[in-house]
């Protein structure tokens, strides 16, 4: 496929740059205010005449030029498009205005490591360019040439800024790279994210097998970090003996698949946000470190989110460099007196008011349908050394509650990695927990999985198990 992209407010965060430069020079030239904060500098935002808005591009454009940033995931989706066997066709205007020039975009794009096939510059009619290179993708960020571009039969994908407004158009509508990517390239591109499981693995068994689950489908594994704890399975409320715990637990699973437990397991929090306890510890130092040095992290969050709050906290920075899908709660009863919710509600609301791309799976009505029971295991699961433990811990655990059955929630972050298709996920519109864990005050916005395919899921679990190390 050859996918032509337009540069700015595409590739590069060109308004990020441009509008406080723009406002500066505004305050210290004009001193008039503004006009309509809706609309970009030279279209409106500040009482410009036609004259002054010439002058203050020339300004800003010449002063921002290097300083430009790629906008999120860019540069890594762009590299993956071209790993795939696409063209990339870069067709832009910089330039048409005199201010910038071909050679400053080019070393722009060096320097920026934002890997294309061809370059256009000085482009006043992008559809004719699209048609001669036959571009079979458009990506662009202005309505009117998204339109044009549709309208010439060119299929386009429109990325979303804050200055195209909310004008009519029938493309495609994004606002980030990873979703531009799952469009163009349709597979996974999740599973391809560097991975971070932040667990309390020794609390209970569904831990274990989704431990196991992962390190066994050879997926992006960068690190394990344990969370704390301080019920359940271990009966205690020793938080740091139980953080050991999950450690040794973690180490023996990474042993029995034959992973690597060296630079991978983490030692978290010992304590909760919601006492106060407010220290970094390896495990919040190599989510800061993993999502530093990558575009987009994945962390699956199956305990309590302290270290991911913590690490948040400190490092504010990575927010947008990490995507997390988090197990928890009951959001659809509002009953969310939930263990991984309750144990650090503080963390937790945290976690759901920070504005993050977020996944959440619920475990009442939604994950807890997993069920198994040991006859199914010990019928499914061949008889590998992960397997013999796992079995007998499940066993362990049925005994312990007496029960007969058991939910493994932990295993379906895995899977949704593994095959997003097997899930039904909707875009909820949710406020922020109280301390008696109820949102309140509609104000942000998460993918809640609301539904799955328990037997394709319990399907891809047992082949998973099976597989020789």
């Amino acid at each position: 496929m050859i996918i032509g992209i337009d540069i700015d407010d595409v590739i590069a965060e060109f308004s990020k740059a441009y509008v406080p430069c723009a406002i500066y020079l505004n305050s210290k030239n004009h001193k008039t205010g503004f006009k309509d904060k809706k609309l970009f500098p030279t279209k409106g935002m500040f009482f410009w005449s036609k004259n002054e808005c010439q002058n203050s591009n020339k300004y800003c454009v010449s002063t921002i030029f290097d300083f430009i940033k790629p906008k999120s995931d860019a540069r890594s989706c762009l590299a993956r498009l071209k790993e795939n066997g696409h063209k990339i066709v870069l067709i832009s205007a910089r330039g048409k205005d005199g201010y910038s020039t071909r050679k400053q975009t080019i070393n722009w794009l060096r320097n920026n490591g934002i890997c294309y096939d061809k370059l256009f510059t000085h482009i006043s009619d992008k559809v004719e360019i699209a048609k001669k290179e036959k571009i079979d993708i458009m990506i662009e960020d202005q309505y009117h040439l998204a339109n044009q571009m549709q309208n010439a039969g060119i299929k386009t994908i429109l990325f979303k800024s804050y200055f195209n407004g909310n004008e009519k158009t029938k493309c495609k509508i994004f606002n980030s790279w990873i979703d531009v990517y799952e469009y163009i390239n349709p597979g996974n591109p999740i599973k391809d994210l560097p991975i971070i499981i932040d667990t309390d693995v020794c609390n209970e068994v569904d831990d274990e097998f989704a431990l196991a689950y992962l390190l066994k489908s050879n997926l992006n594994l960068k690190a394990i970090t344990i969370a704390p704890n301080f019920f359940l399975t271990s009966a205690n409320l020793d938080i740091e003996k139980n953080c050991l715990n999950s450690y040794k637990k973690a180490v023996q699973i990474c042993n029995l698949t034959n992973k690597s437990f060296k630079d991978k397991v983490f030692m978290g929090s010992t304590n909760f946000c919601t006492v106060g306890f407010d220290t970094t510890s390896p495990a919040v130092e190599k989510i800061i470190e993993t999502a530093r040095q990558n575009d987009k992290t994945l962390i699956v969050a199956i305990g309590a989110p302290t270290n991911i709050s913590l690490a948040l906290k400190k490092a504010p920075d990575i927010k947008n460099k990490i995507k997390i899908l988090f197990l928890g709660g009951d959001f659809f009863t509002m009953d969310n007196n939930e263990y991984n919710y309750a144990q650090d509600y503080v963390a937790t609301n945290h976690l759901f008011s920070a504005g993050l791309d977020l996944t959440v799976f619920p475990v009442q009505n939604v994950t807890e349908k997993l069920i198994l029971s040991l006859p199914y295991l010990v019928e499914k699961l061949e008889k590998n050394e992960c397997n013999k433990i796992l079995i007998k811990d499940f066993e362990k655990t049925i005994k312990k509650f007496k029960i007969t059955i058991k939910s493994l929630f932990d295993v379906c972050p895995i899977a949704y990695i593994l095959n997003q298709n097997l899930f039904d996920v909707q875009n909820i519109n949710y406020g922020v927990l109280n301390t008696r864990l109820d949102f309140t005050k509609n104000k942000y916005n998460a993918n809640f999985v609301v539904d799955f395919k328990i037997n394709a899921v319990l399907d891809s679990l047992i082949n998973a198990l099976n597989k020789r190390n």
